[in-house]
């Protein structure tokens, strides 16, 4: 699970070159409201503000809750089942950021 929530953060972190951000910092950055670097949908209803911005939190959930206590704690006390929950949503996260696009100068 540290490898998986790991890799959705690195992955953010190298597609937007901006390896002086990590974790809850790197998303609030790249997902903003305001300017994001890079955008789950138009984001020209409100409905797709919403729908960003929910990816946005869903992004630092992973960032604060699954990466940085499993990172940091020894035991971080899943049962088997709890754990393959946490990656099955870390997967549907990496599927999302699959779907993501880079905002250009023109966009933003």
């Amino acid at each position: 699970m540290r490898k998986a929530s790991q890799r959705f953060i690195n992955r953010v972190q190298g597609w937007v070159n901006r390896p002086d951000l990590d974790g809850v910092a790197l998303i609030n950055k790249v997902f903003s409201s305001e300017a994001p670097l890079l955008i789950f949908n138009d984001r020209s209803t409100p409905i797709e503000r919403d729908e960003h911005d929910g990816y946005r939190f869903l992004a630092v959930g992973l960032a604060s809750a699954l990466r940085n206590a499993v990172t940091h704690h020894d035991d971080y006390g899943l049962d088997q089942e709890a754990a393959w929950e946490w990656l099955v949503f870390i997967s549907a996260m990496h599927r999302r950021l699959d779907q993501a696009e880079q905002m250009t100068e023109h966009s933003a």
